[in-house]
């Protein structure tokens, strides 16, 4: 029997991704298991519900962090994410899963946990059909523009602000009806389904990344 692989997911709410994550891996989905839930917020109850499932959980308190001391605010963040870096090298993983983690990983980060960019080992989703609408509210930012379809992506992990190398997404339509909260939750369906099954492609060894003609890396999905 071939051994199961290990991932590893970070949070900073709720965690609804983490549990489709948890859920496709208890049913065999993804050939791999859950190595651990961090996250940055103490309070996040995603948190709570890792601990009482007996994940091996962390937190780095980025709020608090940032808010100590007379250091800038560059070098509180460099202690913030020193701390983060300290926990995951303590840890087995073979792909880090960024499920709803509403911090920015530098490039310091970036090139210590995943140090091949031909062999990227950090994922993340992302609530629009990017490269529209980077950053923290994609489905608000797609209604506030007007947009007739919105979407999920996931993606690997680079030095920019959710530009990395796109591994697949999934689109929904407006309807005449539906509000800031609707699209929310069609988004969120897409998410729950699409995220499993990128990583599941991860452990598969269903995923390549390779420079294309202009010199961008882009995923390629085998058979």
């Amino acid at each position: 029997m071939a051994k199961r692989g290990k991932f590893g997911i970070l949070i900073s709410g709720t965690g609804s991704n983490m549990k489709a994550l948890v859920q496709a891996a208890e049913q065999k989905q993804i050939p791999a298991d859950v190595s651990f839930v961090g996250s940055d917020n103490p309070r996040a109850p995603g948190l709570e519900w890792a601990r009482e499932r007996g994940f091996d959980t962390f937190v780095v308190d980025y709020e608090h962090i940032m808010s100590f001391g007379r250091a800038s605010r560059s070098e509180r963040r460099d202690v913030a994410e020193s701390d983060l870096r300290y926990e995951l090298w303590h840890r087995e993983y073979d792909l880090l899963c960024l499920a709803g983690f509403m911090r920015l990983l530098s490039p310091k980060s970036v090139d210590e946990l995943s140090p091949d960019p031909d062999q990227p080992r950090i994922m993340n989703i992302h609530p629009s059909l990017l490269p529209a609408f980077p950053g923290t509210d994609g489905y608000g930012d797609t209604w506030r523009y007007g947009c007739k379809v919105g979407g999920c992506t996931v993606h690997f992990v680079d030095h920019g602000e959710d530009t990395g190398p796109i591994i697949d997404q999934l689109a929904y339509h407006f309807a005449p009806a539906d509000t800031p909260d609707s699209i929310r939750a069609k988004g969120l369906e897409l998410e729950h389904w699409l995220y499993p099954r990128c990583v599941e492609r991860f452990f598969r060894g269903r995923l390549s990344v390779r420079l294309n003609s202009a010199g961008r890396r882009v995923v390629l999905v085998k058979p």
